[in-house]
């Protein structure tokens, strides 16, 4: 189950209300934290390795510094993304899902709605990312494409089931970093079509979502040329 509560400045959201995930988040925010190593480090997203009480977890800094007014638009119309995320992992985990990675907290700065800080406390998975496995087996090949079907049966897309966001452990094939978005036709279509352009997993299922997904990448496709011939975006 996942509690909210205020801690400081930030809108927390934490599961089982464990002490132990407060404990890292605190730790964090004093300058504590415990790192084991850097796992990313981009403009906008910082992620670790961090040790903790319960063993190795990952924490994931993002403070979005681009598009914000985009974002503060979809802010008021849209659920938040990082919300919808762990409440929707907390469910499925519950629910017999094992090939995600859990959340355990999640911790935001807000300006009504609109949260400009996003602090994550995930489950640390042990396994080795596709892309350290190339090339991939028909196998291997036939259990993702299993595993994202089961993903789908929970409620859940990936929203980028690429080589790095693909692992393979003891327990099987996983998926991490996932998406908080609604699972619709269209979004498991997407799914289904980026695992056919990352990892050579034919689709073979076109249905109606489907048929929308390529209807609407191809006229982002259309628009994004005509801006370029307009020369209002950069080649």
């Amino acid at each position: 189950m996942i509690f909210k509560k205020k801690i400081g400045a930030f809108t927390v959201f934490v599961k089982d209300n464990n002490s132990i995930y407060e404990k890292a988040l605190n730790d964090f925010l004093s300058g504590r934290m415990n790192i084991l190593k850097l796992l990313r480090s981009e403009d906008e997203t910082k992620v670790w390795l961090i040790d903790t009480e319960k063993g190795p977890m990952v924490l994931k800094l993002f403070v979005p510094k681009h598009q914000k007014f985009e974002r503060i638009l979809k802010s008021l119309i849209k659920k938040d993304y990082y919300q919808s995320l762990i409440y929707k992992t907390d469910n499925a985990i519950s629910h017999g899902a094992t090939m995600i990675n859990d959340i355990y907290l999640l911790a935001q700065r807000k300006i009504c709605n609109y949260a400009y800080v996003h602090i994550i406390l995930m489950e640390y998975i042990d396994g080795t990312q596709i892309i350290n496995l190339e090339p991939i087996s028909d196998e291997l090949k036939s259990e993702i494409k299993v595993v994202l079907e089961q993903l789908h049966t929970y409620d859940m897309v990936s929203g980028a089931p690429h080589k790095e966001n693909t692992m393979v452990t003891k327990d099987g094939v996983k998926f991490i970093d996932l998406s908080g978005k609604r699972c619709t036709c269209v979004s498991r279509a997407k799914d289904r079509m980026e695992l056919e352009r990352y990892l050579g997993i034919k689709n073979l299922k076109k249905d109606w979502g489907y048929y929308v997904y390529i209807s609407i990448k191809n006229t982002r496709n259309s628009i994004r040329n005509i801006r370029k011939k307009l020369g209002l975006r950069r080649r």
